[in-house]
């Protein structure tokens, strides 16, 4: 071997990389927090109409409003959601093309 000194060399990122990367860790979740926070509020006010409250619910929950009127989530869905059973009926029988509407 030569005299010449072997170097392995690493790319390291700068100091502050860690920390930034942790900070938009914190960010991302802050923003979750907050969406979750304004799909809960939409999903009961009564400002908002009955379609918007079940989407909030269904984005919320990952899932799709059921199509039978006798499904077990239909109850618990307008009980979360503050709609009357006959409003969540209407809406879907309105996602059905049964509606009036």
């Amino acid at each position: 071997m030569t005299g010449a000194r072997r170097t392995n060399f690493f790319a390291y990122p700068p100091s502050n990389y860690l920390e930034e990367h942790h900070k938009a860790i914190q960010r991302a979740e802050q923003e979750r927090v907050e969406a979750r926070q304004r799909d809960l509020q939409a999903q009961v006010s009564p400002q908002n109409e009955p379609r918007v409250r079940v989407i909030a619910w269904e984005r919320l929950h990952a899932l799709a409003l059921p199509r039978s009127p006798e499904h077990p989530l239909v109850r618990l869905i307008a009980k979360q959601t503050g709609l009357t059973l006959r409003e969540l009926l209407d809406e879907q029988e309105g996602r059905a093309g049964l509606g009036s509407g």
